[in-house]
């Protein structure tokens, strides 16, 4: 599949009720015993009034994925190809996603363009999406994790409402306190996702362009180690060079642990302590928590002294772009 590079970026068009979201296993199989789950985020979809269809493999298990790298991504592309589907969401993340990425139609997602949402290991086709198609895409609530909880979360939900549906920007709501891990003001577009996905996409074609960037990152079980080792990467590859300012979301092998851990945004405080780019820590983004709705390609502006997080530009618009 041909890769392409494009600098115009498409805003998709918001949600109505009674759209169609397609639902997609872009990595990892969803096991029997998710499947309960799988169908409660379904349904909390279908009581915000859309209807939804099922991707062709989303249901499939191989070996360690939903199905082969070919299947998984031509469920992508035919969701793309549907004028009657409006949006594309994620079931669950997981792994190997990065291998659909040469298997996916960007040309064809550009002429379509569409909401597309997911976190996790959906970092992958977030920020190849983004960059080889030139469409804001989007970091949130997938459905077994999120909307698929025995509870989820009434902030997840409004998010999904408010952004996809009502289309505010503004302030990123908080629920939770936030932290100014180094002061300073930033604005750029929001780039970034799962830390593990961006270091494993680095020397590819598929790593994110920081340039000019506002990185938001979060992870699920990493060391305090591990994080240093990313960071470092980073360091040596120059991203801190070119971006503006780092968002920490929720990381949470290092905040539920049972005893005191080094968190990870005092870790990148210490790898990037010959910076002065602001890092702010919030809890709205990543595994078990509430989860926002991230633009990537949105511009935003950081106060890190303020503890404030806007997104300032239109991320879906009344009639899809081409």
């Amino acid at each position: 599949m041909e890769v392409m590079r494009v600098r115009r970026l498409l805003i998709p068009r918001r949600l109505d009720t009674g759209d169609t979201i397609g639902v997609v296993s872009a990595s990892s199989a969803i096991a029997r015993e998710l499947r309960p789950q799988l169908r409660r985020g379904i349904k909390v979809l279908k009581s915000l009034g859309f209807k939804v269809l099922l991707g062709k493999n989303a249901l499939k298990i191989g070996d360690y994925s939903a199905g082969s790298p070919r299947e998984r991504a031509e469920d992508i592309n035919s969701m793309f190809a549907d004028p009657g589907i409006k949006a594309v969401i994620d079931t669950a993340g997981g792994e190997t996603g990065n291998s659909l990425l040469p298997l996916l139609d960007y040309k064809l997602i550009r002429r379509n363009p569409k909401i597309v949402l997911g976190l996790s290991d959906f970092t992958f086709l977030l920020n190849a999406i983004h960059m080889k198609a030139g469409l804001i895409t989007f970091h949130g609530p997938n459905l077994v994790w999120c909307f698929g909880r025995s509870r989820p979360y009434h902030y997840d939900v409004s998010e999904f409402l408010d952004r996809l549906v009502r289309s505010r920007i503004g302030n990123v709501r908080r629920e939770s306190e936030w932290r100014t891990v180094r002061d300073g003001r930033a604005k750029g577009r929001l780039v970034g996702g799962n830390l593990g996905c961006l270091a494993v996409s680095a020397g590819t074609p598929y790593f994110p362009d920081f340039t000019d960037s506002i990185m938001f990152i979060e992870s699920f079980m990493p060391t305090p180690g591990m994080c240093h080792e990313y960071f470092t990467q980073m360091k040596q590859m120059d991203v801190f060079d070119k971006l503006r300012g780092v968002i920490v979301g929720y990381i949470h092998s290092l905040q539920s642990s049972r005893t005191k851990q080094i968190q990870m945004e005092d870790v990148l405080l210490k790898v990037t302590s010959d910076y002065d780019f602001p890092i702010l820590k919030v809890n709205e983004f990543g595994h078990n928590c509430p989860n926002t709705i991230i633009p990537i390609g949105g511009m935003a502006s950081l106060d890190a002294r303020r503890k404030e997080w806007k997104i300032l530009d239109a991320c879906v618009t009344e009639k899809a772009q081409s």
